[in-house]
């Protein structure tokens, strides 16, 4: 997303994006990163509202994102999915 809003995904070859379903995601923070419940949920309406997370099959479409990594799984499973993608 970083890369998107900057404007330099014309200097990467391809994009990635890695998303985990919102309730996953609100688990994963309030677990790991020690977040309270309101914290976790401000900042992923934050992230909402950036190229390549809150619209991320637009820019599938747009030819932008070039993959996309469902992150619903352990760290096991995501790699797995990353190395089948690579």
């Amino acid at each position: 997303a970083v890369l998107l809003d900057a404007g330099w995904d014309d200097l990467t070859d391809a994009l990635w994006a890695v998303r985990a379903p919102r309730e996953r995601a609100l688990e994963r923070m309030i677990q790991n990163r020690n977040m309270t419940a309101e914290d976790a949920t401000v900042r992923i309406e934050a992230q909402n509202v950036r190229r390549g997370i809150g619209n991320v099959e637009e820019e599938v479409r747009r030819g932008t994102v070039h993959a996309v990594i469902e992150n619903d799984g352990g760290l096991d499973d995501l790699a797995r999915k990353l190395d089948v993608a690579w």
